[in-house]
């Protein structure tokens, strides 16, 4: 775990700043994440325990909305 990262009950817009920085630093590399944040397209979710089969719906149906 990043020794930076916000808690997991951070305000989002604490979470979505923690992100923008690391996908903005030289640590990160994909250029997709990093044009979709030029192009302030970058969303962000909070689920439960991954792997479940509730969560992977609501990934899915998330997903398929934004194709």
């Amino acid at each position: 775990m990043d020794p930076q990262a916000p808690p997991a009950d951070a305000p989002a817009a604490q979470i979505h700043d923690a992100l923008a920085a690391f996908i903005e630093s030289d640590r990160f590399a994909c250029v997709g994440a990093k044009n979709a944040l030029a192009r302030e397209t970058v969303t962000h979710h909070h689920y439960a325990m991954l792997g479940t089969r509730a969560v992977l719906k609501c990934m899915s149906w998330r997903i398929s909305t934004h194709l």
